[in-house]
């Protein structure tokens, strides 16, 4: 009987240890899928803009124009070139990861959301694009990352401005149309003031109080102004922001 109970009880623990050992195959399988999904994406945006360049007094990263690469994103129209209309193939699947985003000269970093399957064979849609440039008189930084829309552009942007509270970004808003709704939210750790720009279509902007600086997240294409669940995204990305 008591033999009967052993073999059982090693059986259970057996299984146990069989359920774990499959659970962790395949948890690793899955970490090394994620990795070998951000590695490729770093390195098809590092080879366009390099970050390492801390040796230069004055630091001015190169200047791409889009995030584009290649020439077969964009519909032909009578021999001409379609700004408005990508080609029937180009892919605008919904981002389905996050690779970081570091800049070490400007101590800040975030994830930027991607998807490897953007554009198509002759269309190379890179995770992001920034422009900076260091030197004695400026210091001055932009990203345009997320997707990609013909015409519109990039989904978000980011920039650094000046330092300003929370009262003054809300009364200059207000100060320019009592129509306008800036408000104070706290998203993570940081301290935000959202309010909208309006122009040739609406923006809805994100501005991070920091110690020194603030830092500014734009979205664009909004279409209900009334609510911030079209910006969950952005949210989730500003929740991932470090400034060291």
């Amino acid at each position: 009987m008591i033999n009967k109970k052993v073999s059982t009880v090693a059986g259970s623990l057996i299984i146990v240890a069989i359920v774990i050992a499959i659970g962790f195959v395949f948890l690793s399988s899955k970490e090394k899928e994620v990795q070998d999904q951000n590695n490729e994406a770093r390195e098809i945006t590092s080879s366009i803009n390099p970050q390492d360049n801390t040796n230069q007094s004055a630091q001015a990263q190169p200047i791409i124009e889009s995030r584009l690469v290649g020439s077969g994103c964009y519909k032909m129209k009578e021999g001409q070139i379609d700004k408005y209309n990508f080609r029937e193939d180009f892919n605008l699947d919904s981002a389905d990861m996050m690779i970081g985003y570091e800049n070490k000269q400007f101590g800040i970093s975030f994830d930027v959301p991607y998807n490897k399957k953007w554009g198509n064979k002759d269309c190379v849609v890179l995770p992001y694009v920034h422009r900076q440039k260091i030197d004695s008189n400026t210091k001055y930084l932009k990203i345009d990352f997320g997707i990609f829309k013909a015409w519109i552009g990039d989904a978000y942007h980011f920039n650094i401005s000046k330092k300003r509270s929370t009262d003054d970004i809300i009364n200059e808003q207000r100060g320019s149309s009592p129509d306008l709704n800036p408000r104070a939210k706290t998203i993570g750790k940081h301290q935000v003031v959202i309010y909208e720009s309006y122009g040739m279509g609406t923006q809805r902007i994100y501005e991070i109080l920091g110690d020194e600086n603030n830092y500014v997240f734009t979205q664009s294409w909004i279409k209900d102004i009334k609510s911030d669940l079209e910006s969950d995204e952005l949210e989730k990305i500003i929740k991932t922001l470090e400034i060291k």
